[in-house]
């Protein structure tokens, strides 16, 4: 999954395919989702030193983000002919389902039908 728009990931341009090989110089090999996820996760403008694995160069780069808010991308919601509902979602982040919800809800009252 690529990162979020406008992320500090974004910015570094990390995409889908590259591997973090180190967080703030401990290896990432064996390493629980959750621990990274704790390593990565600081206050906002601080930074993290990542070590990146890119498909298109073999060769380890050090990268120095800066924490932000990050913005989940909007939930897109509309109607297309022939009573067809289109629901995008980009992001499950953020506890967004009671979201989701609702724009399904919005798209029954336009005539959307489940079947």
């Amino acid at each position: 999954m690529p990162p979020v728009d406008l992320s500090p990931a974004d910015k570094a341009n990390i995409t889908t395919g590259d591997l973090i090989e180190s967080i703030n110089n401990v290896a990432t090999r064996d390493m629980p989702l959750a621990y990274a996820e704790q390593l990565l996760r600081g206050d906002t403008n601080s930074t993290v030193e990542l070590t990146v694995l890119r498909l298109r160069n073999p060769d380890p780069q050090k990268l120095t983000l800066t924490r932000a808010i990050v913005a989940f991308p909007a939930i897109v919601a509309k109607m297309m002919p022939d009573d067809v509902g289109y629901l995008h979602v980009t992001s499950l982040g953020g506890n967004r389902v009671d979201e989701i919800k609702g724009k399904l809800a919005d798209l029954k009252k336009q005539g959307f039908t489940v079947g």
